[in-house]
């Protein structure tokens, strides 16, 4: 018998999966990556796999990825091993597939500490098989309805995640640096260029907030199309001719609207709410305008409206990563 720290278990069952013969996993929660890391791909038609897809602790995408690779995967929402079994010895212990554990995944897992033991004693390699067996035949297989299922229940835990600070100096650098840790978060940019309100919004608005009372900080946008609701939404102004920005906090629609017909149009109240990103400082007024220039670029951007908006996951993808890489 041999322990195995976490970075250890992943090289191990890497170089086990690359040998002849049946592999089976039943691991409880697979994270983004996971596929990859352990070259499964290469080995799909020797591989069968039994994961906990539907209580919001797995990647449905990678879940996703396996399958179309060729490998069979059943789910059971009971399970909460993590076992890799091989023809002659086993891996069991505390590492999910890709060091995902509950939502967290990529650099989210550093620092946390993981406990396996690796044994080739046949008689526990033979009830190993024997348990694996029994949870492979009651186990259904995954199919289309279940990952749409699985999404539902990965996104809103997915969110209560706070993404890492590593070595990143801000939020900007952060988005730059690891954009694929801001990946399924409900959380947008939200940018306008001209005013928030005109006198007429604005009236309706405050009249919205005296009916409303005290107990939440209120705003509206207006004439906006769209907004996503039930998500943190970073409100900033930027006039891209004058160079004036301001960065105007969090802001939430309640989820499914909240929106107030008025003489020439429409406001969605919103309500001050939390950062999703408390860790992270702003960072620098002059690398945001242009990170926001290239926004008004993108295809989220409403050249009619001079507004748009766009999850943070895509905003760190599509535009603050090209962006710091083109310094590089």
């Amino acid at each position: 018998m041999e322990f195995l720290d976490g970075p250890a278990t992943k090289d191990r069952v890497a170089k086990l999966v690359q040998q002849p013969g049946k592999k089976q996993f039943a691991v409880a929660f697979w994270g983004k990556g996971a596929v990859d890391t352990l070259e499964l791909g290469e080995h799909a038609a020797d591989i069968e796999v039994v994961c906990n897809l539907l209580t919001g602790g797995t990647n449905p995408d990678e879940i996703s990825y396996l399958r179309t690779k060729g490998i069979e995967v059943r789910h059971s929402s009971l399970l909460h091993a993590k076992v890799y079994l091989f023809p002659d010895c086993v891996i069991i212990g505390s590492s999910n597939a890709s060091a995902n554990g509950l939502s967290y995944q990529g650099i989210e897992c550093r620092g946390w500490s993981e406990a396996n033991l690796f044994s080739d004693d046949p008689n526990l390699v033979a009830k190993v098989s024997s348990w694996f067996t029994e949870e492979w035949e009651a186990a259904p297989n995954v199919d289309d309805t279940d990952l749409e299922e699985a999404r539902k229940n990965w996104e809103p835990r997915r969110d209560q995640v706070p993404p890492p600070v590593g070595d990143a100096k801000d939020l900007l650098d952060a988005l730059g640096r690891y954009p694929t840790e801001f990946d399924g978060r409900r959380a947008y940019v939200v940018v306008y260029k001209d005013v928030k309100l005109d006198d007429d919004a604005n009236d309706a608005a405050e009249q919205q907030i005296e009916a409303r009372g005290e107990g939440k900080e209120w705003s509206a946008f207006q004439d906006w199309k769209r907004l996503p609701t039930g998500a943190p939404l970073l409100s900033i102004h930027f006039n891209d001719e004058t160079g004036e920005l301001e960065e105007e906090g969090y802001w939430e629609i309640a989820k499914g609207g909240d929106t107030v017909k008025f003489r020439k149009g429409t406001i969605e109240m919103c309500y001050e709410t939390e950062n999703p990103f408390p860790k992270y400082r702003w960072g620098k007024k002059a690398e945001w305008r242009e990170a926001l220039r290239l926004l008004m670029k993108h295809e989220c951007w409403d050249q009619k409206s001079g507004a748009g908006f766009i999850s943070f996951g895509r905003f760190a993808r599509e535009i603050v990563r090209p962006m710091i890489a083109s310094v590089v």
